[in-house]
């Protein structure tokens, strides 16, 4: 990189705002069009990427304490941009009193940052997690030693972080992973863990499992007294489904230059773990290495010489009808069942190309369901009409 981005990247945090307002306007598009739709497990792409949790010890008194070591198991090799974690632990039971990471594989980056100079904001992701038991980082494949990016991370078994948590009361903890890969509402299936990558023309989220640990303190002779003050985890809200933005094209031209360069990446990572619509480039409603992995892709891309974008087909939502007439690969979405056109008065299907996705089998009559494509939930197939016998011919 040279000395003028270097001088320019650190006054991105304070122009970005007004670059942004004074963008050139005509190439704009609608982001629904455009935008990457990710998925949780691309059918060419092995499922067996995973984050793994040791440890070295589960049974602690009060004030001991335990090291557990975060790992990204990727047998196939499979290079990645980026990944996000997220873990759960009862911060009523236990406190996380250290953080480390691990910057000699090609993850040289994790978020967030204190600062443009690339600093890991510790500090700030302990307190969040001791006071919601929710510890949430991030790491990427750039170096800010050298302001530009590494290889993606294509080893098998990579160690990301080290923690060290210490008991403060008696009790038990699970220390696991959000993670659910058969979560069916589409709004969190890339806010939670992620492991990003790209491919023949396509952005993947490719982590497969997760596992996790129980670690349990009890009362052994004096105890300490615990330092801090332990605040109640708040009870989880849910947010509104993200509101599409428009984008530049190549996505992650967050600033309308015409071209996806280092000012880009510098203002996305600027604003990882928040909202911002900008740099949120695939519209989860959360910046991450999903969104990463699309500026990745596009990374040197101008207006004037696009590729393809990578997208993913629209799958049709519970109650929806399916038309397979201009779109051939059209499916239903992910734990939902299909089901043909019926003429409802015999209960007789139709042989067309339309279909309709149902959610059958859970004791509910639900969207688009009825007594012909789903009578486990709906009743009796019995047709309403009921054919009219021929007479009897007069010998």
């Amino acid at each position: 990189m040279t000395a003028l981005y270097k001088t320019v990247k650190k006054e991105l945090f304070k122009i970005f705002g007004l670059a942004l307002a004074i963008a050139v306007i005509p190439i704009i598009v609608l982001s629904i069009q455009y935008r990457q739709e990710l998925r949780k497990k691309a059918a060419d792409l092995p499922d067996d990427t995973s984050f793994h949790l040791t440890y070295t010890e589960i049974l602690l008194g009060i004030g001991g304490r335990t090291y557990v070591y975060v790992f990204l198991l990727n047998p196939n090799g499979i290079p990645i941009d980026g990944v996000d974690v997220i873990l759960r632990f009862n911060q009523d039971i236990l406190q996380l009193r250290s953080f480390t990471t691990n910057t000699e594989t090609n993850f040289k980056a994790f978020l967030p940052l204190v600062d443009e100079g690339g600093s890991f904001d510790a500090d700030r992701v302990i307190s969040q997690a001791n006071s919601l038991g929710r510890l949430e980082f991030g790491a990427i494949t750039f170096d800010f030693a050298t302001d530009d990016f590494t290889s993606p991370v294509g080893d098998n078994d990579v160690l990301i972080a080290e923690l060290e948590f210490e008991g403060i009361s008696e009790g038990s903890s699970l220390v696991d992973f959000d993670f659910d890969p058969d979560r069916e509402d589409t709004r969190y299936e890339t806010v939670d863990c992620n492991v990003a990558t790209h491919s023949d023309g396509d952005v993947f989220d490719i982590l497969g499992s997760t596992d996790s640990v129980t670690i349990t303190v009890s009362v052994v002779g004096p105890s300490p007294t615990p330092t801090g003050t332990i605040t109640p985890s708040p009870t989880p809200s849910i947010s509104p489904t993200p509101t599409p933005t428009e984008h530049c094209l190549p996505l992650g031209d967050i600033d309308c230059s015409g071209k996806v360069n280092s000012l880009d990446y510098s203002y996305l990572i600027a604003n990882y773990y928040t909202s911002d619509p900008a740099a949120d480039l695939d519209d989860s409603g959360k910046v991450n290495a999903l969104d990463v992995s699309v500026l990745l892709f596009n990374f040197g891309k101008e207006s004037g010489s696009l590729t393809p974008t990578p997208t993913l087909a629209p799958c049709v939502e519970e109650g929806e009808w399916g038309d397979r007439t201009d779109n051939p690969d059209l499916k239903c979405c992910k734990g939902l069942d299909e089901r043909p056109s019926y003429d409802l008065g015999r209960c007789i299907a139709i042989p067309d190309l339309t279909f309709n996705c149902i959610k059958c089998d859970d004791g509910n009559c639900g969207p688009g369901e009825n007594r012909c494509n789903c009578p486990e939930d709906c009743g009796s197939p019995t047709p309403l009409i009921t054919p009219t016998p021929l007479p009897t011919p007069t010998p």
